[in-house]
């Protein structure tokens, strides 16, 4: 199965592409507090769907572009909301913060996809309770406003 890493990371990719191509002839109807936060729904249960997709390789091939739909988007929103969230000339600052972040969150995902890579049932739990957590947030962040 570790031949199909490249080809999967390409579909990702193109699936992040045309994520990002949507976004774009649609962004400025939007306002991106509410769409980071549906983009983060959505990435989050194509997740999901990926770790489930393990349990049967064949999907994973349908399943890995409509995951990365989302991926695009969702960075572009969240740089979009980062830089202007801060005054003056610290929004190179904020770059940074939220770079450092992301670099310390894949390095916790990948420690935990290498726990679970021979435990699919596991992946699919860790991935759902993330989703879980996701739509939590979502809630609670609604019932403040």
């Amino acid at each position: 199965m570790l031949w199909a890493s490249g080809p999967l990371l390409a579909e990702l990719s193109a699936g992040s592409i045309l994520g990002s191509l949507l976004l774009g002839s649609r962004a400025a109807a939007a306002d991106p507090h509410r769409r980071l936060a549906r983009l983060l729904i959505s990435f989050t249960f194509g997740l999901v769907a990926l770790t489930a997709a393990t349990l049967a390789p064949p999907l994973l091939a349908v399943v890995t572009p409509l995951a990365g739909l989302s991926l695009g988007p969702t960075l572009a929103t969240l740089f979009t909301l980062t830089a202007a969230a801060v005054p003056g000339r610290n929004g190179t600052e904020a770059q940074a913060w939220l770079n450092s972040m992301m670099n310390g969150g894949a390095a916790g995902g990948a420690a935990i996809a290498g726990l679970s890579a021979s435990k699919p049932a596991l992946g699919l739990a860790i991935a759902a309770g993330t989703a879980g957590m996701a739509a939590l947030t979502v809630a609670l962040r609604r019932r403040q406003a």
